[in-house]
């Protein structure tokens, strides 16, 4: 940057900053004045410009708010919008695609259009899955196949808010009319021909070029044929989905518009969600110039009223649908405001069309409601930046920087601070090896003890998978591993295995340094919101799981139980005010599910823990899941809780086929030694996994519906009953390198080789 543009900007930045402002903050502000001064300059001038830009707003709030004429408008500015974004935690990705908002609210999907296949791109290839029901491999006759049962299918973008093109795909049968068809069979022409009338122009012309007696073909409107189709979705780079088209029509007061309804939403009341504000966009056709416009008005909140060409309209229903709105919002109170948009159906229910986690202001000028919302939260979420935050956010940017100078071309900042976080703690922390190793070790990728477990040499070292290696592979999966790298989020998208799930009865989270106890959809229906509910339901099953949504290797884990009359945590007597201070004390999200009781005859090995099983599944094409490896990790005096290998645990390969233990041992001078009877219990750890059919065949057939995940490994409970998927891992602990099986060692190369050509 030249020195005059440079100091141009810290004319405008550094007085943002001192102010209390982050750095990123005023950079982003002074990059969204100068557009808006390059765009805007001839309708208001550069000092008019630069006049409302120091009071926080850019010309498009000029004009919604008409400012000119209302300077004392009291508006939510353009500057403490930006400062407020994001306005949701890291739950906002439920609304960022079709498909995993659908799968959050499933109990809602009469209200989300039908969606047929999931396209997504794996090794060069664009793979059709049939969305969540996944049997075998679909292809292009497929997708039209489905086309000539339907007639019209829509063809684009899997997330909400993309900009990429969509396509309208339609069908139309081409037939020759012979002086022996009836009546009957004129009439059936012209059903399909009115069905059809959006496109009715362009299908006739189009079928011309066809033989009679054919099907025609066309994307929004213009004729194509099958060779369009298949190099079109061989093209996509980006997820998509094929979908029914949702129509936009419907009645109003005796009035067909082309309409979509959006609301804003909030769940950060007390009281419930509530519906902010409403804007209806109203779509037609200009008399005048004879295109396409798109007229705005705002609703009023409680009559429902807009206008459209100086004529007053009200939404039908409006009462049920703001209510069903709210009732939707409370299925996720996790997130704090976002907007829908949704299209009113005459005779069924509304369709979702777009969410937004990140909403923009109405394009017009708004009601008090979500104004005084919006200025509330701005007061309640400023905090002026200290001397601390400032040295952490240059700790973070020089973060990204070193990954980008020193890393490896390809290796995510987050994956990098976390190897070279685990290589200081190697370094200083690891017993029983020489520095030297431990040098040479890093140096080569692997962290010091794998030396040692893996038998390594300067010789025989590039033949492993090594730690360096697999931090630069992560993500292996695409970012439909949204679905299940939270436990929060795993239990909304397993709702049709919710067998296979321990009982998630609440969310907790933080909203304004509060900590909320939200009801999952597990929770009896009688027990309220809140601790109390909490303890309620610890009452009443005697002993709950309190772990980190996100946490990994037990971190966090807390067992909470009650037993005549008196509480414990981790089998420490205490009162409710020490489970609530536990509760409120933890900084990240977390959740309360049922504490599950393993099979009797493995709670003879150890009883403390959940001795889970780790099934690592690599689904390549996404119908045929493979199990590629499977071990049990026993937990003993020494990991408490929790079964953590590392941390003293022992470990027991799994027959695949058999379910049979084989192979105990237990890391000694990280070394794997034989362990063949409980260092504890000195119960023999041997036998068959009980359950285990049941245990393969539900596995496999959760992979078939994470159909677009390719790589999962599972931690799964065994219990009287069957089993419990505890959580479903996307980036696993590397267990046993050195025994991989040749496909596994492929599998691991193959995604080397083709992050290396990226």
């Amino acid at each position: 940057m030249k020195v005059k543009e440079r100091l141009k900007k810290e004319k405008i930045v550094l007085p943002l900053m001192l102010k209390g402002y982050s750095r990123s903050i005023a950079s982003n502000w002074y990059g969204l004045t100068q557009e808006d001064i390059r765009r805007n300059r001839s309708e208001f001038g550069s000092d008019a410009l630069n006049h409302w830009h120091k009071k926080g707003y850019l010309a498009s709030s000029i004009r919604r708010y008409d400012l000119i004429d209302n300077p004392e408008s009291d508006y939510i500015t353009d500057f403490q919008y930006l400062y407020m974004k994001p306005f949701n935690n890291s739950f906002g990705k439920w609304l960022e695609d079709i498909l995993t908002t659908e799968r959050v609210l499933k109990h809602h999907e009469e209200h989300f259009r039908k969606v047929y296949f999931s396209l997504i791109r794996r090794e060069g290839k664009t793979l059709l899955l049939r969305s969540g029901n996944e049997d075998r491999e679909y292809k292009l006759e497929d997708l039209i196949e489905l086309l000539r049962e339907k007639g019209s299918l829509e063809l684009r973008p899997a997330f909400w808010g993309s900009s990429r093109k969509r396509w309208l795909l339609t069908v139309q049968y081409d037939r020759a009319i012979n002086e022996e068809d009836n009546e009957e069979a004129d009439e059936e022409s012209e059903q399909v021909d009115e069905e059809y009338i959006g496109v009715k122009q362009n299908t006739q012309s189009a079928s011309q070029t066809v033989d009679r007696g054919e099907v025609s073909f066309f994307a929004n409107g213009e004729p194509v044929s099958e060779k369009w189709l298949r190099s079109t979705l061989g093209r996509l780079v980006a997820n998509y989905v094929v979908a029914d088209p949702v129509p936009i029509h419907a009645d109003f007061g005796g009035v067909q518009l082309d309409h979509a309804l959006k609301l804003w939403i909030t769940n950060d009341f007390e009281d419930g969600p509530q519906v902010l504000s409403g804007m209806m966009n109203v779509y037609y056709n200009d008399e005048e110039t004879g295109k396409r416009r798109n007229a705005v008005s705002l609703v009023d909140l409680q009559s429902g009223e807009f206008e459209f060409l100086d004529e007053v309209y009200c939404v039908p229903n409006w009462e049920e649908i703001k209510q069903e709105i709210c009732r939707i919002s409370a299925d996720i109170p996790q997130l704090s405001f976002y907007t829908v948009s949704i299209a009113l159906q005459d005779n069924a229910p509304f369709q979702f069309l777009r969410f937004s986690n990140a909403p923009a202001l109405p394009s017009v000028a708004f009601n008090s409601e979500l104004n005084d919302y919006l200025k509330d939260r701005f007061n309640q979420s400023f905090i002026k930046r200290t001397l601390k935050d400032r040295i952490r956010g240059m700790k973070e940017r020089r973060l990204i920087k070193d990954a980008k100078k020193h890393g490896r071309k390809g290796i995510r900042p987050y994956m990098y601070k976390l190897w070279k976080d685990a290589c200081r703690d190697d370094l200083w922390h690891t017993k029983g090896v020489p520095l030297k190793v431990k040098l040479w070790a890093h140096k080569h990728g692997f962290l010091s003890f794998r030396t040692y477990q893996y038998g390594l040499t300067k010789d025989n070292y590039m033949r492993f998978l090594s730690d360096y290696d697999y931090f630069w592979l992560n993500r292996i999966n695409n970012d439909y591993q949204k679905w299940v790298n939270d436990k929060t989020t795993y239990r909304y998208t397993m709702e049709p295995f919710k067998q296979y799930v321990p009982k998630y009865y609440f969310s907790v989270f933080k909203r304004n340094g509060k900590a909320v106890f939200a009801k999952m959809w597990d929770c009896p229906e009688d027990v309220p919101n809140g601790f109390e509910g909490l303890l309620e339901v610890l009452r009443r099953d005697g002993k709950l799981a309190f772990k980190a949504s996100a946490g990994t290797h037990g971190d966090g884990f807390y067992c909470l139980a009650y037993e005549n009359g008196s509480y414990s945590i981790n089998g420490e007597p205490c009162d409710e005010n020490a489970i609530l201070k536990t509760v409120e004390n933890t900084k990240s999200f977390y959740v309360v599910t049922e504490y599950l009781e393993m099979n009797d005859e493995l709670k003879k090995i150890y009883a403390k823990s959940v001795n889970t099983v780790r099934i690592m599944v690599i689904n390549a094409h996404g119908y045929d899941p493979k199990i590629m490896q499977t071990y049990m990790r026993i937990g003993s005096e020494k990991t408490g809780f929790t079964d953590n290998v590392g941390y003293g645990g022992v470990c027991a390969m799994i027959d695949m086929e058999t379910g049979e233990l084989y192979n105990p041992e237990q890391l000694v001078a990280h070394r794997y030694v034989p362990c063949p009877n409980h260092p504890d219990t000195g119960t023999p750890i041997a036998g068959v996994i009980p359950n285990w059919e049941i245990v393969r065949s539900g596995v496999l057939d959760i992979s078939r519906y994470f159909c677009e995940l390719e790589y999962l490994g599972f931690d799964v409970a065994v219990t009287n009953e069957g089993f419990q998927v505890l959580e479903i891992n996307i980036h696993q602990d590397l267990h046993k390198v050195a025994d991989f099986s040749k496909e596994i060692t492929d599998f691991f190369r193959r995604k080397m080789k083709l992050k290396g050509r990226q």
